[in-house]
């Protein structure tokens, strides 16, 4: 068996990596195929022999629902669930954005603003 050396980073990294993995409840099969990589190919990242690469990580940030910056452990001031939500939305395409911008938070209430499209009569929501 190979020996890999991984710094400390990149052992952090792999950490939170499988952490979200494993709360996605997400196989290596299916995390691997996502990354184009097979079930044993992507095992290998998880058990410290081969660290993520900053493009892989972009792309299980869409995958897992995680930011760039969790993964690498920075510190964004952002609870996990806050930093959840940030990385659904900007992994969403530009219509869900939008509709996920419609959403309005008014004295802790959240309540949604309908905006027909172009050319359509309101249906009665408010």
């Amino acid at each position: 068996m190979r020996k890999v050396i991984v710094s400390k980073l990149e052992a952090a990294i792999t950490r939170r990596v499988t952490e979200a993995r494993q709360k996605a409840q997400l196989t290596h099969k299916e995390v691997g195929e996502a990354l184009s990589l097979s079930e044993i190919g992507y095992g290998h990242y998880e058990r410290f022999r081969q660290p993520f690469t900053i493009e892989q990580l972009f792309q299980l940030s869409r995958i897992l629902g995680r930011s760039v910056e969790w993964f690498l452990g920075l510190d964004n001031d952002l609870t996990p669930e806050e930093d959840h939500l940030l990385a659904l939305y900007r992994n969403a395409s530009d219509d869900r954005q939008g509709i996920i911008s419609q959403i309005v938070v008014d004295d802790g209430e959240a309540r949604i603003i309908y905006s027909p499209p172009f050319g359509a009569r309101p249906t009665g929501i408010r």
